[in-house]
């Protein structure tokens, strides 16, 4: 079994959202022959993009939630699609902060990776604007030996990194 975590943007403009990423996704996901697990903290964009195609591509979908009450970080609308997606988990793993916070955010992207035989990241390369970013993220991994599938947001290219 092969274990894929996912780190990357919340804001995806539309046209990566529904057309390159989602393909790219799909792609990479399709060429991995073994069975998946695949992990998402579920949070919009990237998160949210990389669960919906995992189960579209009947792969097994766990949720590290990085906090209680982590349903309030997201508006009315948003909620109703990280419910969607949270109901059709396989499994849930609520992490022990008891609020939203950069640092239950960056512990879930540490689970994740920690989890993770590969990671995907959806990233610009740039700094992460805030702890436990997708930058800080990519670094962890990189810094555990992890393979990371780098689907780069502004090149418009995906690369390998790390093993």
């Amino acid at each position: 079994m092969r274990n894929i975590g996912i780190t990357g943007h919340q804001h995806l403009e539309k046209r990566l959202k529904n057309g390159w990423l989602k393909k790219r996704l799909f792609e990479e996901l399709s060429a991995i022959t073994e069975k998946i697990c695949a992990y998402s903290s579920l949070a919009i964009g990237a998160d949210q993009l990389f669960a919906e195609v995992a189960l579209k591509s009947s792969r097994d979908l766990v949720a590290i939630i990085p906090c209680e009450n982590y349903l309030n970080t997201f508006s009315s609308r948003a909620q109703k699609n990280y419910q969607h997606i949270l109901d059709r988990c396989n499994s849930i793993e609520t992490l022990d902060h008891p609020a939203p916070s950069q640092e239950a955010f960056l512990h879930a992207g540490q689970t994740i990776v920690d989890r993770s035989d590969i990671l995907f990241a959806v990233w610009n390369g740039r700094p992460a604007k805030g702890i436990g970013g997708t930058a800080d993220i990519v670094e962890y991994a990189l810094g555990k030996g992890k393979k990371i599938i780098h689907f780069d947001t502004d090149m418009l290219v995906v690369r390998t990194l790390g093993s």
